[in-house]
Order: C-alpha cells, then sequence, then structure tokens
C-alpha cells in the first residue's frame, strides 16, 4: 500500500522541507525525531521504500549523518560515548545473531537484512542524541519534545478507541487484531501510532516512569510539569483502553516495588488507588470496557499464562547449536519453535548467544549505575528526573518481560537510549565536577597547612 495520489504533493513539500531544515538547523530538527517516531503513520506510508522501510527511520539517518558532517572530525569534549559504544556492540551482535538463524532457511535472509538495519537506526539514533545533549538546556529542550510527543501519540490511541476510523493510518494489524480477539469494531483493543496492543504496554512501561520522575522532582518549567501530567494521563488512558496485560503487569509490579522501596511512595499509592478504581469498574461489567473485562477473566488469564509456559519450555528443552556464540537472532529462533519465545529473558540468551548476554548485561549494568548517581547527586531535577524514570523504567520492564521482549519495540529501545544518553552524560560531567571540587579541596587544606607553619 502506497500513499494516496492526493496526498502525494503535499508529502513532497513537507519532505523537501524537512531535509532543508535538517540541512540548516539540525539541533531543532533533531526534536521532530520524537513525533516522527511516536506518531509515524505505518500503514498510510507503507510500500513507499524497499523492504517496506519507513520514512522515519530514513529521517532518523538524515539526522544522525547531519549531526556529524558540521564537527570536521571533533567530538565535544563531554559526550555520552559509553551508551554509543555499546550500542554498537549490540547492533554488531543483533546482525551476527540474525544472519546466523538466516542459514536455516534462505527466505530469512531478508529479515535479517532488514532487522540489522534497524538495529543500525537505534545506534545511529543513539548517536545523534550522544552529539546533541551536551548540558541542561539541551536536556530540557529533548524532555519538551519527548512529552510532547509522548502525549500526543497516547492521545491518538484514546482517539482511535473513540473514532475506529482514524486507525487506518496507523493499524497495519487492525484486520488481524478484530479476527484474533473477536470483537466488535466498537469494543476491540485500541492501539493506534503503536500498531500493536502490546507494544503500547511496553511503550508505557518505558515512557510513564520518566512522566511521573519530573512530576515527583517538580522541574522548575510549568510546560514540562503540565506535559508529564498528560502523558501520566493519556499513558495509562491508551494503556487501559489497548488492554495490554503485560503493559498492566510491568505498571503494577513497578508501582508495588516502589511503594516498598521508595521515598517517592506517595506518588504510586495514589496511582496504585486510581488503578483500584478503574478496575472495579472494568470487572463491573460495562459496555466500554466489555473485552478488557473479558480479558482480565481468571479462566482466561490462567489459560493464556499455561500457554506461555509451554512456549518458554519448548525454547528451553530445544536450543540452537549456535547459542554459546552468537544466538540465531529473533527471527531464526521463531523460525525453527514456529513461535518467538515471548520472553525478553529467553530472547537474550537464545537469540543473541551467551556473547549477547554478556554485553545485554553490560548495559542494564552500565545504565543502573548511570542513573543511580545522576538521581542522587544532579543539581538540575530535570536530569535526576531522566535518571530516575531510567532506574524504574527498567524495573517496569523486567516485570513485563516475563510475556513479551521489550526491546524488540522499537518506541521502547529509542526511549532507553534516550534516558541512558542523559544518564551517561551527566554521570560523566558529575564525576569530574566532584573530582576536581575535591582536588581543590585537598590544595586548599595544604595551602592552610603551609601557612600554619
Amino acid at each position: 500500500m502506497g500513499i494516496s495520489d492526493e496526498l502525494l504533493g503535499p508529502a513532497v513539500i513537507c519532505g523537501i522541507l524537512v531535509v532543508a531544515l535538517v540541512a540548516f538547523a539540525p539541533r531543532y530538527m533533531i526534536l521532530l525525531t520524537w513525533p516522527i517516531v511516536f506518531c509515524y503513520p505505518q500503514k498510510a506510508l507503507m510500500g513507499l521504500l524497499p523492504l517496506n522501510a519507513g520514512l522515519d527511520d530514513v529521517y532518523v539517518l538524515l539526522v544522525a549523518t547531519r549531526m556529524l558532517l558540521p564537527r570536521g572530525g571533533r567530538l565535544p569534549a563531554e559526550w555520552a560515548k559509553p551508551v554509543v559504544a555499546l550500542a554498537v556492540g549490540l547492533l554488531i551482535m543483533e546482525a551476527i545473531g540474525e544472519f546466523t538463524g538466516a542459514q536455516q532457511d534462505p527466505n530469512l535472509k531478508v529479515k535479517a537484512i532488514k532487522a540489522s538495519l534497524k538495529a543500525g537506526i537505534f545506534m545511529l539514533f543513539t548517536l545523534a542524541l550522544a552529539l546533541d545533549i551536551r548540558n541542561e538546556r539541551d536536556v530540557y529542550r529533548h524532555l519538551l519534545g519527548f512529552t510532547f510527543a509522548a502525549s500526543l501519540a497516547y492521545l491518538l490511541v484514546l482517539a482511535c478507541f473513540i473514532y475506529p476510523s482514524l486507525a487506518v493510518h496507523w493499524e497495519v494489524y487492525v484486520e488481524e487484531a478484530e479476527r484474533w480477539y473477536e470483537v466488535t469494531e466498537a469494543e476491540r483493543r485500541a492501539f493506534g501510532p503503536f500498531n500493536r496492543a502490546g507494544s503500547v504496554g511496553v511503550a508505557v512501561c518505558g515512557t510513564l516512569p520518566l512522566a511521573i520522575g519530573l512530576l515527583v522532582h517538580k522541574p522548575r518549567r510549568k510546560p514540562l510539569t503540565i506535559l508529564a501530567l498528560v502523558m501520566v494521563v493519556s499513558g495509562l488512558g491508551a494503556l487501559l483502553l489497548a488492554k495490554s496485560r503485560l503493559g498492566m503487569f510491568g505498571i503494577a509490579g513497578m508501582l508495588a516495588i516502589m511503594t516498598l522501596l521508595s521515598k517517592q511512595r506517595k506518588y504510586a499509592i495514589a496511582l496504585e488507588l486510581a488503578a483500584i478504581v478503574v478496575l472495579v469498574g472494568v470487572l463491573s461489567g460495562t459496555d466500554v470496557f466489555a473485552a478488557a473485562q473479558e480479558r482480565l477473566r481468571t479462566h482466561k488469564v490462567l489459560y493464556d499464562l499455561g500457554t506461555r509456559a509451554r512456549i518458554w519450555y519448548g525454547v528451553i528443552e530445544n536450543p540452537s547449536p549456535w547459542i554459546g556464540l552468537f544466538g540465531e537472532g529473533y527471527h531464526g529462533l521463531a523460525n525453527r519453535m514456529g513461535i518467538s519465545a515471548h520472553n525478553w529473558y529467553l530472547d537474550v540468551l537464545y537469540a543473541w548467544g551467551v556473547g549477547g548476554l554478556i554485553l545485554f548485561t553490560l548495559l542494564i549494568v552500565f545504565a543502573i549505575r548511570w542513573a543511580r548517581y545522576v538521581s542522587r547527586y544532579d543539581p538540575d531535577p530535570r536530569c535526576r528526573a531522566v535518571a530516575w524514570g531510567l532506574l524504574w523504567a527498567l524495573v517496569a520492564s523486567a516485570f513485563a518481560a516475563v510475556a513479551t521482549d521489550p526491546w524488540d519495540r522499537h518506541i521502547y529501545r529509542m526511549t532507553i537510549y534516550f534516558t541512558m544518553v542523559v544518564a551517561c552524560l551527566r554521570y560523566n560531567v558529575l564525576r569530574k565536577q566532584r573530582a576536581a571540587a575535591a582536588a581543590a579541596e585537598v590544595q586548599q587544606q595544604n595551602r592552610a597547612l603551609l601557612g600554619a607553619r
């Protein structure tokens, strides 16, 4: 499906304007990445490029390339180099795994190429962020773009639920979804720009903690606080209308841990009370939430859990011979088993192999280290909010990952890379500042001692 004739002219004009602005104002155009990433109309623009590549990927490529051009080989004194290095490592491991798995079936080579190119886009996206974000003002710019885009995407999910005709611009799999869940158009699960309901749940797990972090740490700019509040409300509404149980499980697990361990437990308790009220309304059997009621019934939950458990057991019982090295990639694993693992922990090991598991573990360990340090010591509340959001997004993801692979969803991965870039950059800056301050204090003490003598 390509773009319609009536939209072709405006699309070409917009494309020319975008390329021109990327060429002359890359630091402003990178902010448009967020609305494009969150709200790109997949179905309306399918088939324009080979391999069904999206114009959103082309846009990221243009921005990343433009960010490198004016530097003449010189990089900023402070930039999130470790995150970029880890992103490059994951790109290499994913590509090796995908092409290893493609040895099973020649038809998988096209999928391996597409998956590797997508991983390359993630890496270029991370590089562009690392080069663009250099101080607190840059963090604020990106937070405005991010919260606006995420809120808009969640509001579009709500709009697609109320007006199903809008969904034709985004929901590539809407016909399949209606068959799978056997619901009427008015009762079906809404997912809009996220393409699938599970992607809504994963996206909420990645973005909602950041929005809560902005409310917790109270940034001094009112527009950011307002957007964060809209993001929380619209995100939870989208999660409910998407009926994504894995997203609900991830957020519920995060709130439970937050209630027990976090100093900001009052926010968690407030959200838990609101969730209980909504859940009671859903389970009471209203027309609006009929599909949600059906999915949350005990027999349905237990049946699906048993099905997932059988899938996990099958994956564990039949490992690939390549597991000790590179794995066999997502597509190779799904092709060999006849179904995906539906589990992040199994995917990391069985799709990427032991090498990928080690690299991914390093990524998570470093992310936690950076985030804890920044959330504790950074004087800027916006940067603390990002680091705090990264920590709790990983907690929410750890719960949701039992039934899905968040890392395979592009919005989730770009969100995590964004928060990791900010945390890594601020970690490096703060460490140097604290080291310089400690050295200055020691030097002052030495001078005082010499003066006393």
